[in-house]
């Protein structure tokens, strides 16, 4: 990708981008030995990737099922946080979809410790522009997957997950 490009991609409404389909139902296959997640919990009501979504994930609980998180980049922190809130409460378990360049940072420290599984990817994810936003092309960085579950576990399980 080209420079220019690189950046235009980058600037179009960051916080609006999609998870690729098929990059959601592995993981829930992977994850969970289904097709999909119970809900999304950072979406809106046209790009959710679940049969189930929240408004607001701050102040909605989720009180059961196994949901797939990808938060906005500059709010992780924030969702991190509640996700584990969100744990305690009932939810069986989150999958967090976050990016790889930010190793230095709390959350990051946090999941890499809590998570029962980590999922890698073995290329840069491609995810899916707004309406009208630049074509469809690769991340400029690695993705991984952390999944939480509500009892944590003692071992920890490392995949990668082709696409």
């Amino acid at each position: 990708m080209k420079n220019a490009e690189k950046a235009a991609a980058l600037s179009y409404d960051r916080q609006a981008w999609c998870t690729p389909p098929e990059v959601v139902k592995g993981l829930a296959q992977t994850l969970l030995g289904k097709d999909s997640f119970d809900g999304d919990a950072a979406s809106s009501p046209d790009n959710a990737v679940a049969a189930q979504r929240v408004d607001n994930f701050f102040t909605e609980d989720i009180v059961s099922g196994h949901w797939f998180l990808n938060p906005p980049y500059d709010e992780i922190q924030e969702f991190v946080d509640r996700a584990f809130q969100q744990l305690g409460k009932g939810m069986h378990s989150i999958t967090i979809l976050v990016p790889v360049r930010s190793k230095e940072e709390h959350w990051w420290k946090e999941l890499q410790e809590k998570a029962h599984t980590v999922v890698s990817f073995p290329h840069h994810l491609s995810f899916i522009p707004p309406a009208g936003g630049p074509p469809r092309r690769q991340a400029p960085f690695p993705s991984v997957a952390f999944h939480l579950r509500s009892r944590p576990s003692r071992s920890q399980i490392r995949r990668s997950l082709a696409l």
